[in-house]
């Protein structure tokens, strides 16, 4: 049963075709997610499939939870034996339809003994696990205080603190804990164990004090630096930029990828499902290390975001859009119209109204598509920019209030 294990995670491997998993990075594992997500509807963390991938080590060889299963075979194709590779072997045209018989059983027995042990301990120790807040201290920074408390069990807990790095390990019993928040936005902190949520969602909301600038490496680890910026108008165009001489003179190596975000994150009670939002951007023409240019606007609210990532002409893969519940990238369907030459400032105007959303790039209408969950109130707005880039002002009106006119 071990076998079939292993040829079901080699035979993920394959059909994400991004190489050895050995070499996969925090970006492979956040991809594979979505991609799961999208064929099966079953949402596996990426802390999940780094343990699963022997990514995070484990004192034994890690298997998940049997919903998990299901959805890696489901996503691998192993229940039809479709892997083009001379290690697996098809089947035989006479045994199809006993195999159609015989592989939800095959399922059903592999799901049996990986997880017998599991749900031993999940009837043996109530899954009661409570966090709560205790203070934070700080806006951008923030540190956030917390006290949670779990049930006994010689299972591996985790708190995973919702900002996209691994989640934590903790021992077992009443404790408190303290997280470094460093970029702002709103977090969703839950207690795990055995990739199962074992807590309510805490939700923790980090604010800015108006703008602010921040400069980091792509795919770096929770413990490495991010570079504040000083905000100040550019002599070119009046616009807010940093050139790479600038970047490199706060410290930053230049010979990297860099990501530069520009945040304003706020309390506000206007429901943020209608709205008008209208900025002026350009970025870098070229960077090293760089040709698939991404540049990222993100609408916040408390229940969900707004965002388009727009990337240089014929890089359109890595191009995407999300409404509230609603995520479309390059990988499922074409989003080519996301490809746009932002070598010079080209104006973006966003309309939502009553959650149908119409994107305007220079006048011209490029997407057109609604949602259905609200997005709640209004909380922030990011700029999100591989390599650098220019923002010369941003406008956003929510019902008949303005809340941003901001002109850099």
């Amino acid at each position: 049963m071990q076998n079939d294990f292993e040829t079901v995670i080699r035979l993920v491997e394959q059909r994400f075709d991004r190489g050895n998993a050995k070499n996969w990075h925090n970006k492979e594992y956040t991809d594979l997610s979505f991609a799961i997500r999208k064929k099966t509807k079953v949402s596996i963390s990426v802390s999940t499939l780094k343990r699963i991938f022997g990514k995070v080590s484990t004192p034994n060889r890690y298997y998940p939870q049997k919903a998990t299963l299901e959805a890696l075979i489901n996503y691998s194709g192993y229940e039809f034996q479709q892997a083009q590779t001379n290690s697996v072997v098809k089947p035989n045209k006479k045994y199809k339809k006993l195999a159609l018989f015989a592989i939800p059983l095959l399922i059903t027995c592999v799901g049996i003994i990986f997880f017998a042990n599991s749900f031993k301990n999940i009837f043996d120790n109530p899954t009661n696990a409570s966090i709560e807040l205790i203070t934070i201290d700080g806006n951008n920074p923030a540190t956030v205080f917390l006290r949670y408390d779990t049930p006994i069990t010689d299972d591996s807990l985790f708190i995973n603190f919702g900002d996209g790095y691994e989640p934590e390990y903790i021992i077992a019993g009443k404790k408190e804990i303290s997280r470094y928040y460093r970029f702002p936005g709103i977090f969703n902190i839950t207690i795990e164990k055995n990739d199962q949520v074992i807590s309510d969602t805490l939700k923790i909301k980090i604010e800015t004090n108006g703008w602010e600038a921040l400069a980091y490496y792509f795919d770096q680890q929770y413990k490495d630096r991010f570079y504040p910026l000083l905000i100040k108008e550019s002599y070119k165009n009046n616009a807010l930029f940093y050139s790479t001489s600038e970047l490199s003179d706060f410290g930053i190596d230049t010979g990297r990828i860099v990501m530069m975000r520009l945040d304003n994150y706020f309390a506000n009670k206007n429901n943020a499902d209608s709205f008008i939002f209208k900025t002026s951007i350009k970025r870098a023409s070229y960077w090293p290390v760089l040709r698939c240019y991404g540049m990222e606007i993100i609408i916040s609210g408390e229940k969900g975001d707004i965002s388009f990532k727009f990337v240089k002409p014929g890089c359109s893969k890595w191009a995407s859009y999300q409404l509230s519940e609603k995520i479309i990238d390059g990988d499922s369907k074409q989003v080519t119209s996301l490809g746009i030459d932002f070598s010079d400032f080209k104006t973006i105007l966003i309309k939502n109204i009553n959650q149908s959303v119409s994107l305007i790039v220079d006048e011209q209408e490029i997407i057109n598509d609604t949602y259905k969950n609200t997005i709640g109130n209004i909380f922030g707005i990011s700029y999100i920019f591989h390599g650098n880039g220019s923002v010369d002002y941003t406008f956003l009106q929510v019902g008949d209030s303005v809340i941003v006119n901001k002109d850099f």
